[in-house]
């Protein structure tokens, strides 16, 4: 994988976030989309760790993926969910309907308008160069399942294709 230093500047609202699904009971099988649960931290914390994909080919998003994200959690690599900064920080709920609103706001008495919450994508290349989390405030364990779901609608689910799988286990990968 090419060296990230001179090619990664702010991030930009039109910039592809990829966060990689380690499990496939986040996949909807029946249209392959990605499930809530996959944008869900599996440790405290108030980010959603991500990794910024636009500067890399194909090949290298699903090394990155297997490298930095499958191998050290010791997992299988099923599939990413992209999506654009813009959709991941829209506190608006655009995906959501009038009620799902409504029930966020009733379930969390800290928040009384959805302009409250604040969701900011930024860069932390602290593990490797091309990571980066959703952050959100107010940090409220229950926010967590709304922002996940959000974050869902709006991805794209990829799976790595057969020619990835097989060129990428030549070299022991844990891609399915």
């Amino acid at each position: 994988m090419r060296e990230a230093k001179d090619i990664l500047g702010p991030i930009d609202q039109n910039e592809m976030i990829a966060r990689y699904v380690l499990t496939s009971r986040f996949i909807r099988k029946s249209n392959s989309t990605v499930k809530g649960g996959a944008f869900e931290e599996s440790r405290a914390g108030e980010y959603i760790s991500v990794c910024r994909t636009d500067t890399l080919t194909e090949k290298e998003t699903w090394e990155l993926g297997r490298d930095y994200v499958a191998r050290p959690a010791g997992k299988k690599l099923y599939g990413r969910a992209t999506l654009k900064v813009a959709e991941a920080e829209d506190n608006k709920f655009s995906s959501f309907t009038e009620k799902e609103k409504t029930t966020l706001l009733n379930e969390i008495p800290e928040i009384t308008d959805l302009n409250d919450i604040y969701i900011r994508v930024r860069p932390t290349p602290n593990s490797h160069p091309y990571h980066a989390d959703i952050e959100y405030e107010p940090f409220v364990k229950s926010i967590v399942k709304h922002i996940a779901k959000k974050l869902a609608r709006s991805a794209l689910f990829v799976s790595p294709t057969p020619e990835h799988i097989a060129e990428l286990c030549l070299h022991n990968t844990s891609i399915v």
